[in-house]
């Protein structure tokens, strides 16, 4: 224990904080990042956002599966971790999401920029089961998978929304709407 602090502030720490399992790196309970879970949904909701809900679905596919088949190559590279993806199967999914979906090139070369430092660096990564955190590692980490990320993003909220329902007048396509989102959420409880 740090000098000074008490027992329920190292409780309050490692449950709060960034410096022990279950912190702010690491979503509560979960091996995965808190910002993986943020921007997969900032990628589903800018997809329903802009009428394009599938495309916001295999944007965040093409996201995760091409970020963590990357990751999966690199670590074998580099540890001889066995890889746990299916990479030709991952790199095949990506591409063919990346066609359909649209990838912003500018931003995938700053991961890649991103990424080659990261390797230079070691390609240190933190686990929820550590309690010491790199943060050098993590930043690399954070903004390499954040860029990935706003390579499907850009070009996502950037396509002009199709119509809503393209036979119908605008007031009804509106009216119908909300009867199924009110349908939906009297369905669900609230």
């Amino acid at each position: 224990m740090t000098a000074g602090m008490t027992v329920s502030g190292h409780a309050v720490l490692a449950m709060t904080g960034a410096f022990g399992p279950g912190g702010i790196i690491f979503f509560p309970g979960r091996q995965e990042r808190t910002s993986t879970v943020v921007m997969a949904a900032v990628l589903l909701l800018v997809g329903v956002i802009r009428r394009r809900p599938l495309h916001g679905v295999l944007a965040t596919l093409a996201w995760i599966a091409g970020f963590e088949a990357a990751w999966q190559f690199t670590i074998f590279h580099f540890a001889g971790r066995p890889m746990g993806w299916p990479i030709p199967g991952s790199i095949a999914v990506v591409a063919a999401v990346s066609l359909i979906v649209g990838v912003e090139w500018r931003w995938l070369a700053v991961v890649a920029a991103l990424w080659v430092v990261w390797m230079l660096s070691g390609f240190h990564y933190n686990v929820p089961q550590d309690p010491h955190i790199d943060w050098w590692a993590e930043f690399l980490n954070e903004m390499a998978k954040t860029a990935w990320g706003l390579a499907y993003l850009w070009p996502l909220w950037r396509q002009r929304p199709p119509p809503l329902w393209v036979g119908l007048p605008r007031p009804i396509a509106w009216t119908v709407l909300t009867m199924a989102v009110g349908f939906l959420a009297v369905q669900l409880g609230s």
